[in-house]
């Protein structure tokens, strides 16, 4: 069951007063049930209403069990043999529900089953202890999502990301590249079970895994014409949870894992990666080591500070020899120079050269910061005034200014990598030597960029 497991919950038969060895309680009756689960430290009751397989309802006189789907299991004595009937909150008013207590001891938690499905629905989404921002914004991951994927104005409404099929169908195509994954739940569902029917395969509500897909109806039996609400089953170190958002009411959040009531369907993508985010931004980069694998982690909005500063101490140390491959004609030479690497457009270059498809041996020399922008718009890269993860900034005259490499952008915030003539050694910063100019433009690597590569470098 979801909800867990309590050792010392134990049922002797009721026509038989034998102490039952090795049970710490023993009960017969419904109200000796609900004494139980009043006083024991195992057990708490349910107050949100989103009720889990395993919990139990009993008032004192009468107990049933919630199996999901909407239902229940129950029995009654001298009246009818054990049967399963819908749940409703009218007939069961009066009959609290409890449920096991999640502990290392007593709970059967989840450890997590991660994959693209299941990071991307994470990263796209507030946490639970962030639930309440979801009432009024999206998370940036979100946003940037929906940006790059070109569904940021593709949704009936215009809801702005506040619909659960525009939460999930982002997800799938940021994670999957799958762009034929429409909107609107009915045609979702419709394009799981026929169109990509090879690709799915259905799973009971109750074994879903992170990653898989939920649809839910109001109709009993389920009716795939009429369906409510869709989600993305996660889980992490916590447990099992619910990625979704809601109509005109929140944006992507993280949810306790129930049914709503309602019926269900579930899919699962066969053949998912085993960790990661397989979104357009980045990969997720597996290594293999002396036949051990480590997995670095990109998540959408760049790098982390630790490999922001990683990437710029390899830089410094010249990792790889990268300075023989890369650069040419870009490095600070002279007494004033702290280092041979301090020079903004080297950075710049470096991180083109080293990390997209435009390979090493270009020519940069006598390139200023400020005319970077232009030179990569010239090889082909999409340029624009809004700062993205993996991109190239220039700020000030092309004749002199500044230029860096924007490694994340997290809402407001954005991280760079950075160098200067002549005294700035690479360095984690924030583009504020922007600050004294008054326009900044951006060169997108997204498109050339080799993940790999650059994951391989900040590993070393």
């Amino acid at each position: 069951m979801e909800s867990g497991v309590d050792p010392d919950f134990v049922q002797v038969d009721p026509n038989s007063s034998e102490f039952v060895a090795g049970a710490n309680q023993n009960w017969r009756w419904a109200g000796e049930l609900k004494e139980y689960l009043d006083s024991s430290s195992n057990w708490e009751k349910v107050t949100d209403k989103n009720y889990l397989a395993g919990d139990i309802f009993t008032n004192g006189s009468h107990v049933f069990v919630y199996i999901g789907d909407g239902k229940v299991a129950e029995s009654g004595v001298g009246g009818w043999a054990a049967r399963i009937r819908p749940f409703t909150e009218e007939s069961h008013s009066g009959f609290p529900a409890y449920r096991i207590k999640s502990s290392d001891d007593n709970a059967t938690t989840v450890s997590g089953n991660s994959n693209i499905l299941n990071d991307t629905a994470i990263d796209l989404a507030w946490s639970l202890e962030e639930a309440d921002k979801a009432n009024t914004e999206a998370k940036s991951t979100y946003k940037n999502a929906m940006k790059e994927t070109g569904l940021e104005n593709e949704f009936a409404g215009n809801h702005e990301g506040k619909s659960c099929d525009q939460f999930v169908r982002t997800v799938v195509q940021y994670a999957l590249k799958d762009t034929g994954y429409p909107g609107v739940t009915e045609n979702q569902y419709d394009y799981i079970v026929n169109t990509k029917s090879s690709e799915y395969t259905e799973v009971p509500f109750e074994s879903t895994k992170g990653g898989d897909i939920v649809f839910f109806s109001t109709e009993d039996p389920f009716n795939p014409n009429n369906i409510q609400h869709t989600a993305v089953v996660v889980e992490n170190e916590d447990g099992k949870f619910l990625a979704e958002a809601s109509l005109d009411d929140y944006y992507g959040k993280i949810v306790n894992f129930r049914t709503l009531n309602r019926t269900t369907k579930a899919f699962r993508k066969n053949n998912l990666s085993s960790t990661g985010s397989n979104n357009p931004l980045c990969d997720n980069i597996c290594s293999t080591d002396n036949n051990t694998t480590t997995t670095t982690t990109i998540d959408s909005s760049g790098l982390t500070d630790e490999q922001a500063e990683k990437l710029a101490n390899n830089y410094n140390n010249n990792t790889d020899n990268w300075d023989s491959k890369a650069g040419a004609g870009l490095f600070c030479s002279g007494s004033d120079c702290a280092s041979k690497y301090s020079n903004c457009s080297l950075m710049s270059a470096f991180f083109v050269e080293m990390f997209t498809s435009v390979g090493t041996g270009q020519a940069w020399s006598g390139m200023y910061g400020g005319n970077v922008v232009n030179v990569l718009s010239g090889m082909g890269f999409e340029n624009g005034s809004e700062p993205k993860a993996f991109s190239i900034f220039s700020c000030g005259p092309t004749d002199w200014g500044h230029t860096g490499v924007v490694v994340r952008v997290d809402g407001s915030s954005v991280t760079t990598v950075e160098a200067g003539y002549p005294n700035m050694i690479g360095q984690k910063a924030n583009m504020s030597t922007c600050n004294s100019y008054s326009s900044t433009s951006y060169a997108y690597l997204n498109s050339k960029m080799d993940m790999q590569k650059l994951m391989d470098f900040i590993g070393k």
